[in-house]
């Protein structure tokens, strides 16, 4: 997301990946005080471009209803809320996946990006700093059996949940390893057709200057699932990506920016970090 005159939001896919990763931000306004931060693209879809000048857009949002690992979190992706102007009683929402709202005065209450989400911070009000970006994280499942030849763990690392060829979840004869920190799937044999999902870490969300202006809403890590993977007997690294993290203070040009978000990589896959928020009078990353 951005603010300021003549500024549009980042853009997403940047730099360029096949497929494609990550959706625009939104536009931010200035007019004459009248000040609003737009939204952080979400991964599904692009973050919202400020309609009522003074009140921050909201991020895009994510993939929902994701339930790889039960009892792990089932949404990711979410852009974070753009910032407000002065004297306002709310901002941006988060975009659903875990993005933060934005913050309004006379309050400082921008929202961090959700843990192991990816989702994008919401921007800083007017002389209030915005939020950091979720970190992202790593899922493997695979299958170990059916109920008339059960299986046995093929890996280690990460948090392992194994789930008997018996048992009534969705989940019956497989294993997940969820990776909510970089780490090592050590795999003791051939594994195939394995599930994957991987988040990259959320942007940073914009800082507003003073009196100026508020920042957009940091845009959310890219979100890849992929069926039918492969790997080999022996170690292999995760690498989960940080969220953004955030000027401690706003300023002219682009100190305000917040940071882009880290990126996750398994298996020569890599989700992309989001980009950052923009601070007031820049557009995002």
């Amino acid at each position: 997301g951005d603010v300021g005159p003549n500024k549009v939001g980042g853009y997403g896919n940047t730099p360029p990946t096949s497929p494609s990763q990550g959706s625009n931000g939104g536009d931010g306004s200035d007019a004459s005080g009248a000040d609003a931060g737009g939204g952080g693209g979400g991964a599904t879809q692009p973050g919202s471009s400020v309609t009522s000048q003074q009140i921050g857009a909201d991020g895009g949002n994510g993939l929902t209803s994701v339930n790889m690992a039960p009892g792990f979190r089932t949404s990711f992706g979410g852009g974070g809320g753009g910032g407000s102007s002065q004297n306002q009683s709310s901002a941006g929402s988060g975009g659903n996946g875990g993005g933060g709202s934005g913050s309004y005065q006379p309050t400082a209450n921008a929202a961090i990006g959700e843990r192991f989400s990816g989702g994008g911070g919401g921007g800083g009000s007017n002389g209030y700093n915005g939020k950091e970006g979720g970190s992202g994280c790593v899922i493997v499942r695979y299958k170990i059996g059916t109920y008339n030849l059960p299986g046995n763990v093929k890996a280690s690392g990460g948090i392992i949940a194994v789930y008997a060829p018996d048992d009534a979840s969705p989940q019956r004869g497989k294993v997940v390893h969820t990776f909510v920190y970089s780490g090592s799937f050590v795999a003791n044999q051939n594994i195939q057709n394995m599930e994957c999902l991987i988040i990259g870490g959320g942007g940073g969300g914009g800082a507003g200057e003073g009196y100026a202006g508020p920042g957009g809403g940091g845009g959310a890590g890219a979100v890849i699932y992929k069926t039918g993977r492969s790997v080999t007997a022996g170690s292999h690294t995760v690498t989960v990506g940080n969220g953004g993290d955030i000027r401690s203070t706003g300023g002219p040009g682009a100190s305000g920016n917040g940071y882009g978000g880290a990126n996750s990589v398994f298996d020569g896959l890599t989700a992309t970090g989001g980009g950052y928020g923009g601070g007031y009078n820049q557009q995002g990353g």
